[in-house]
């Protein structure tokens, strides 16, 4: 009986907790999306765009609040073109996570090599590693990537 109860009350506990989120909040917790995709007046075709060139999403609006809550996301991928500098990352990562039910996962696109999108961007006060042997580059991307991820970390 004892563990009949015990198991009840697990299971009432477990499903309250499911409930707690729509089917359409569980599914949208499978996807990682840029920013940008919150932005409904953004075509595919500048959303793709990934050229040093390229300016996306800084900040986030009204209509990408509107566009989170109808169509939720278990975290989003920052790219080189939605940074500025590491104050407004901070404050685009805080609301992007303050806009979120559940503790969305938040990841920076940094292959590394001659993709590193943080290393190579304006806003690293360390400048450009596209000259720099190969040692000196890791050991720069690395700390770049640690300060990052202690600003998103942070908020």
């Amino acid at each position: 009986m004892r563990k009949l109860l015990c198991t009840v009350l697990l299971l009432g506990v477990m499903s309250s907790a499911g409930e707690a989120m729509t089917l359409r909040e569980k599914v949208g917790q499978l996807f990682m999306i840029r920013p940008d995709q919150l932005n409904t007046t953004v075509s595919l075709d500048e959303i793709h765009n990934d050229k040093a060139s390229a300016v996306g999403v800084r900040s986030v609006s009204k209509l990408m609040l509107q566009t989170l809550k109808e169509y939720p996301a278990g975290g989003f991928i920052v790219f080189r073109k939605n940074i500025e500098s590491p104050s407004q990352l901070k404050v685009l990562t805080k609301a992007l996570k303050d806009s979120c039910k559940v503790t969305p996962l938040m990841a920076v696109d940094e292959e590394g090599g001659r993709i590193a999108r943080i290393a190579n961007h304006k806003a690293s006060s360390s400048g450009s590693t596209r000259a720099q042997p190969q040692s000196q580059t890791r050991a720069k991307q690395h700390r770049i990537l640690r300060r990052t991820s202690r600003i998103t970390a942070s908020t």
